[in-house]
């Protein structure tokens, strides 16, 4: 008996940009200056392009080199092989180190130790005898040269694993010049940062895509998300193979290829609506609440182009609830149109300047005192990677899914959004709203958020979010006519204190268009069995999408690995409903269909 052919996959959440999209100064915030100006993006590519040892000049060099680095690579596996055998070779091997990590260890913390040595009376001077004889015996050196000194510190960080860590631990408390090594967040985005420049020697995104396709069966279809990084305060994007236009085309040519399936977005950006004015032109019609677009650069694409929904990324400096963005989310929702928006806290957010209207949320309000008016949230954070996630956090999103929130963004919007939404007062119901709004939480919150919700067991509303008897929780526990004091206080306690993992849920819960997807923390195999019980409730199990963030998460694994992976840890019914099943559904519009 024949199977039925199955659905093609859909990888929901994929990045094919060059380098060139990505201004010079991305390190900023991450590297002191004058670091981050000197190891550009720019810099970093014309240091690629000069060593591509295996090209032009280089060439015949490289090839003797890569030779003769074969032969003695194989000649010292013969070896190893001979000595890993020998017990003789281990216990040499393990007394050299020793040997080598005490002298190390005496160069880089020998006053330190022994300060704190000296105070325990009844050890020390038997510590300090056999050190004295250890040197008398000239076992142990005092004392070394430079060079000596050099050759102890250095065969240690490249040659002994465990001593290396140690190094970095104790020494971070130490030595204080040693807090300039990066610490792990650092490294994380120094790694990603090593990967852009990677991908980035690809002068066209279509080498990229190439990349990605070869990894996948030959049907398999891709959202491709744009990225606009021009208002992220990290330099202006100079290059015209950067600039936003000529990524966007780029997209449009691959769509048009009939051997690709790919499914491309359009990267809204409030600061480009307002700066550039033929970007985005909308037309509001209040009696009907239908917003048609007008001949511009959006409409292009979305229209003529047939590209497939939008790419918001909030952590740049903007809410998703913009007045900028209001009348085109109109237009997205009742067009089916779907947006995928970044929730996690990561490495790419604003690298400029806190601005002083960012220190309160535009929307909620806390209590700040019994029988006293309520003022706005206040936002303390100062770090451009903290202060970003406000921006990101997915209680935002009931600023534009919930009517009694979305009245709070209209009142203070100009007076033709206040028209259009047919905004009265606080008490008075929109005429129209965006509770029909299809979005996607791309990346579920983060692995992190997801640990967080593990660990905690006490707050009520997330003790088991999942409990048989329960759909979720109530994001306004007081009925009223307006978000009133009690509802605003308690939205300004989820803010403080709710794990972003259990706010998405809870949002999948309440909205029948949003969306969630597993990319990047996909190569994570810690999340599988929380993801597995998060798809035995029905909502979410039509509602998880799978999605890798190709090619962000390369640092991590490659594609066929994320794959496979998701293939062994899943059920196949559960594969085949995030990976074939969903992601039709949250790509389908009034106007399109994915066969």
């Amino acid at each position: 008996m024949n199977q039925a052919v199955k659905k093609s996959i859909i990888n929901c959440h994929t990045h094919i940009f060059t380098g060139k999209c990505v201004p010079p100064y991305i390190a900023k915030t991450f590297l002191p200056w004058p670091l981050y100006k000197l190891l550009n993006i720019d810099f970093l590519l014309r240091v690629k392009e000069f060593l591509k040892f295996d090209q032009g000049r280089w060439k015949a060099w490289y090839e003797k080199w890569q030779n003769l680095a074969t032969k003695v690579n194989y000649q010292w596996k013969n070896i190893k092989v001979d000595l890993v055998r020998n017990g003789g070779y281990k216990f040499f091997k393990g007394a050299f180190n020793i040997w080598v990590l005490a002298h190390t260890f005496y160069i880089l913390f020998g006053k330190q130790i022994t300060e704190v040595l000296s105070h325990f009376e009844t050890v020390y001077p038997y510590l300090n005898q056999f050190f004295h004889t250890l040197t008398d015996a000239n076992v142990f050196f005092p004392d070394p040269s430079t060079l000596v000194k050099a050759f102890f510190i250095l065969f240690t960080l490249f040659f002994i694993k465990i001593g290396r860590k140690l190094i970095f631990s104790i020494g971070r408390y130490i030595l204080p010049y040693l807090r300039l090594i990066p610490d792990s967040q650092t490294w994380k985005f120094l790694l990603r940062y090593y990967h852009i420049v990677r991908f980035a020697g690809y002068k066209e995104s279509g080498s990229i895509f190439s990349k990605l396709k070869n990894q996948y069966d030959q049907n398999t279809g891709f959202v491709v998300l744009p990225m606009d990084l021009q208002y992220m305060g990290a330099g202006n994007i100079t290059a015209p193979g950067g600039k936003y236009d000529y990524q966007m085309n780029a997209l449009a040519k691959l769509k048009k290829n009939p051997k690709n399936i790919i499914y491309p977005f359009v990267f809204i950006d409030p600061r480009r609506i307002e700066e550039d004015k033929t970007f985005l032109v909308t037309t509001g019609n209040p009696e009907t609440g239908k917003v048609t677009l007008e001949p511009c650069f959006v409409k292009q694409y979305i229209e003529e182009n047939e590209f497939n929904g939008f790419k918001i990324y909030p952590a740049l400096g903007y809410y998703p609830f913009d007045e900028n963005l209001l009348l085109l989310w109109k237009y997205a929702a009742d067009q089916e149109l779907p947006i995928m928006t970044h929730a996690i806290k990561g490495t790419v957010f604003y690298r400029g300047k806190k601005e002083k209207s960012w220190d309160y949320h535009p929307v909620f309000k806390e209590s700040v005192g019994k029988n006293q008016p309520q003022k706005p949230l206040i936002l303390p954070q100062s770090k451009n990677i903290d202060f970003s996630a406000n921006f990101t956090n997915p209680l935002n999103y009931l600023c534009l899914l919930d009517e009694k929130l979305l009245r709070l963004v209209v009142k203070n919007c100009k007076n033709e959004i206040k028209e259009f939404f047919g905004y009265t007062d606080d008490v008075t119901e929109l005429k129209h709203n965006l509770s029909h709004l299809k979005i996607c939480m791309g990346h579920y919150g983060g692995e992190d958020e997801w640990v967080k919700y593990l660990e905690r067991d006490r707050l009520p509303q997330v003790s088991n979010i999942f409990r048989e008897e329960r759909d979720g929780f109530n994001f306004f526990p007081k009925e009223e006519k307006s978000v009133g004091d009690k509802n605003h206080e308690y939205l300004s306690t989820l803010w403080k204190s709710m794990d972003w993992f259990s706010i998405i849920t809870n949002l999948i819960y309440h909205y029948p268009n949003v969306y969630a997807d597993i990319s990047y923390i996909i190569y994570q195999p810690t999340i599988y069995p929380l993801l597995k019980q998060v798809l035995t409730k029905e909502k979410h199990f039509k509602r998880v999408l799978y999605g890798t963030d190709f090619f962000v998460v390369r640092n991590h694994k490659s594609e066929k690995q994320l794959l496979a992976e998701a293939m062994a840890n899943l059920t196949e019914a559960e594969f085949d409903q995030i990976a074939r099943e969903n992601p039709r559904e949250f790509i389908n519009t009034k106007n399109f269909v994915v066969d």
